[in-house]
């Protein structure tokens, strides 16, 4: 995909070159910023709905850590 292309190694737009000392982007290329944006908006809603799916068990820890939390002001007087 688009993505592959742009940044299969994941560190092309963090790092100026590869870790052969390779550009990550040479002068001359050109990025169709249009495709990027279709792509994005056929995912958006994967993305819109991952918090719903990991909810059930963020939710759950964080009800586990409150309930931590509160014993130890119980117990410990914080």
């Amino acid at each position: 995909g688009i993505f592959h292309l742009l940044d299969k190694n994941s560190d092309s737009f963090r790092y100026p070159v590869d870790k052969e000392n390779n550009n990550s982007f040479e002068k001359k290329d050109t990025i169709n910023l249009l495709d990027v944006k279709d792509l994005y908006h056929r995912t958006s809603i994967l993305l819109t709905h991952t918090a719903d799916v990991f909810a059930k068990y963020t939710d759950y820890a964080d009800e586990i850590e409150n309930m931590y939390e509160q014993e130890m002001r119980d117990n410990y007087g914080y």
